[in-house]
């Protein structure tokens, strides 16, 4: 009953479709229960369902050999006396006590039909509702959302006993987030490593690392300004964007350093590794752009679910570049000593003079 309830809403879900249940009938059965007067003769479930089988089924009762092959001998009631349910109820069950009984005296006879299949997982019995969904209309992740917040608290009230868990897409699509954000924090313990050695700073990458964030929200603005929505493929695209973030950040931070071993004031040596670096960082940002568009425009069905990655690269990478030449300089300045924070240029040692009477 709640799985077809749970069939029934969904259907009403717009974008919802291709309803499933593994709780599909199959063929007819008819079931046997034992009535009080059965057990009171002495009767268990085991003797009932052993007697109906040997009557329909047949008990081996002898094998032998003829001609090289073996011959099994079994008794049974012949093919006209099991066509129909009359001649079923007209069975005799023999009794522990020696005497027989009808089967309509200690048994109730009744017609159902069972399931094509029964699943268990834990011991637990197991239906499976499952859907497509449309996702022009909406996501999966919405449908799963409504239905714990608009079926799951009814169902808990009706049907007490009853669990119900998320599985399929929703299920998987969580486990690989979670993989992923863990992969991704491994990642920035890497390129933080790889970074602070080559530098010898520790200061250093956490000045270049502190610009990954703003690649996301130039990846959320992308999707966005063209309409699409966000997706775990779009979540790839700012983790293969933040090692293009990275790199354009090197590139300012290491002229910056050559002009630190230089000497020179801190403010003057920031404002010329950007002047510097500005073309090598717009270029870079301009062939990534562009050689993302073709990907971005495509409209194959082949090509649909990479757009969103090509986006987050695309949009993410334009962004972070606009704020790569103001946050980490910015970034840089706070870094120094407040002492050569100054605008003036360096003064020089002048020669004294001497005063003469």
């Amino acid at each position: 009953m709640a799985a077809e309830q749970l069939a029934e809403q969904l259907a009403t879900f717009p974008g919802v479709g291709e309803i499933e249940s593994t709780a599909q009938p199959g063929k007819r059965q008819i079931d046997f229960k034992l009535t009080p007067a059965g057990s009171i003769a002495g009767l268990t479930v085991d003797d009932l369902a052993q007697t109906i089988r040997k009557s329909y089924f047949g008990e081996e009762v002898q094998r032998f050999q003829r001609d090289g092959e073996e011959v099994e001998i079994i008794v049974r009631f012949p093919e006209s006396e099991r066509r129909s349910l009359a001649d079923l109820a007209q069975l005799r069950i023999p009794l522990p006590s020696g005497d027989d009984a009808a089967l309509s005296t200690v048994a109730e006879v009744s017609e159902s039909r069972s399931f094509i299949t029964i699943d268990r997982k834990d011991g637990q019995r197991v239906i499976t509702i499952s859907a497509d969904v449309d996702e022009s209309v909406t996501t999966p992740n919405a449908v799963t959302s409504r239905i714990e917040q608009e079926v799951l608290g009814e169902f808990s009230e009706n049907y007490p006993g009853l669990a119900i868990s998320s599985d399929g897409q929703a299920r998987n699509q969580a486990e690989e987030q979670s993989y992923l954000l863990r992969n991704f924090l491994l990642e920035m313990l890497a390129i933080y490593g790889l970074i602070a050695s080559v530098l010898r700073s520790y200061i250093q990458p956490l000045v270049i690392m502190a610009i990954i964030p703003f690649g996301l929200v130039g990846a959320v603005l992308g999707h966005v300004l063209l309409g699409f929505d966000l997706s775990f493929l779009s979540l790839f695209g700012v983790v293969a964007l933040s090692g293009i973030i990275i790199n354009d950040s090197i590139v300012l931070i290491d002229y910056f350093n050559q002009l630190e071993r230089k000497g020179g004031n801190r403010i003057h040596n920031i404002l010329e590794a950007v002047r510097r670096r500005f073309r090598p960082i717009l270029i870079t940002t301009l062939t990534t752009f562009i050689g993302l568009l073709p990907m971005i425009s495509e409209t194959s069905i082949q090509a649909q679910f990479l757009i969103p990655m090509a986006i987050s690269l695309a949009f993410g990478i334009v962004f972070s570049s606009a704020l790569i030449l103001l946050l980490v300089p910015a970034c840089l300045a706070l870094s120094a000593p407040q002492s050569e924070l100054s605008m003036q240029p360096p003064k020089r040692n002048l020669p004294q003079q001497t005063a003469t009477n």
